[in-house]
């Protein structure tokens, strides 16, 4: 019979993993609001419901499979309009004091470029790049958090990238007809390694 994981305290939990959560609930959700909710409502259900993770499951998988859910659920009821400018702060780190590691720290009609893409990806293709890319969280980490296979996962992550890709290269045309460059755009066509005859094979090369 497994053995379930000791449990850490409230306070241990909220310190190690709210700012993480929010950014990824903010980034999936496109509202400050929203992620303020569910990021509530996540350690809500951590509190009361935290004896139940088992040996072979970590906290912050157990942890990113309810903000997900709560994610889902609440994007079924309303759909609403995002803040640009406060998303690029918040995906930056600014205001939940997180080092961003990833292509956010561009000038920022590039950040916002990247924000506006990503809600425009189906909703399970922006959960892996979330949470792949965003969270450093493995293949095998987020199969499990989303209940499905790896080569579902690797095809979620391949199809998403290849959006990313495509979106970003229709705008660097246009702002190339402007006479502006667009280093995003110039970074994931550099990083890209995969194509489109290769196997949904994906690095964690950054986006």
């Amino acid at each position: 019979m497994e053995q379930k994981l000791p449990m850490p305290s409230f306070d241990e939990i909220y310190e190690a993993y709210h700012a993480i959560l929010f950014r990824s609930a903010y980034l999936m959700t496109g509202n400050r609001y929203d992620a303020e909710d569910v990021l509530q409502d996540t350690f809500l259900i951590a509190f009361t419901k935290g004896n139940q993770v088992r040996r072979k499951e970590s906290y912050k998988a157990w942890l990113f499979r309810i903000m997900t859910n709560l994610v889902y659920q609440r994007q079924k009821k309303l759909r609403r309009e995002y803040p640009e400018e406060e998303i690029a702060r918040v995906a930056d780190g600014e205001e939940t004091n997180v080092s961003a590691s990833l292509p956010l720290q561009e000038e920022i009609p590039q950040r916002l470029d990247l924000q506006r893409y990503l809600l425009e990806l189906k909703p399970k293709e922006r959960e892996v790049i979330v949470l792949f890319y965003y969270n450093d969280l493995s293949i095998q980490e987020i199969a499990g958090i989303c209940r499905c296979s790896q080569g579902t996962i690797k095809s979620r992550l391949f199809s998403g990238r290849k959006a990313l890709k495509t979106k970003f290269a229709r705008t660097e045309v246009e702002r190339l007809q402007t006479g502006k460059s667009l280093t995003e755009a110039e970074r994931l066509q550099k990083k890209e390694s995969l194509t489109e005859e290769e196997e949904p094979y994906v690095e964690r090369s950054g986006i």
